[in-house]
């Protein structure tokens, strides 16, 4: 397995970790659907209602929150890596490792944040540092996570 950039490790994370899907219910999929486009509004009580309401559901949010982790509004981004912080799993590691190198502290606040409860790993990551001491750092998590997905690959093919 070769690994290259951070859309091909994402790819072979869905690959590696095979998060199969549950059916959920479609009320509560219409809900969340609708909870994640008020999280990307510009009316802050919209946004605040939303991100507390998606907290209460929980692990069933991440994949409708997976496409939007890049949007052009910043108190979207913080309001997700602060759910992904609260009820993230391995799959918004890599979302999380590339948040790293926002633009915005409080977004790379969050995702280091989330990134150390999820993993329980440290590689002295500051997002208030330099950005050259952030690539640095972001670099460690990188390498990190790209080996781990080759650990997990390999064991799965045994």
């Amino acid at each position: 397995i070769v690994l290259g950039s951070a859309g091909e490790d994402s790819d072979l994370a869905d690959e590696v970790l095979e998060y199969e899907e549950e059916e959920i219910d479609p009320e509560l999929q219409e809900r969340i659907e609708e909870l994640v486009e008020e999280l990307q509004r510009q009316k802050s009580r919209y946004r605040v209602r939303a991100e507390r309401h998606l907290k209460a559901i929980g692990a069933p949010a991440i994949r409708y929150l997976l496409p939007v982790v890049k949007h052009e509004k910043d108190l979207t981004r913080v309001a997700i890596m602060r759910l992904f912080h609260t009820f993230g799993d391995d799959r918004v590691v890599q979302p999380c490792i590339d948040a790293l190198l926002d633009t915005i502290e409080h977004v790379r606040d969050h995702s280091i944040k989330a990134l150390k409860k999820i993993t329980g790993e440290d590689f002295g990551y500051y997002p208030h540092a330099s950005p050259r001491r952030r690539e640095q750092a972001q670099t460690k998590w990188q390498t990190w996570w790209r080996k781990e997905l080759k650990e997990l690959a390999t064991h799965r093919e045994r």
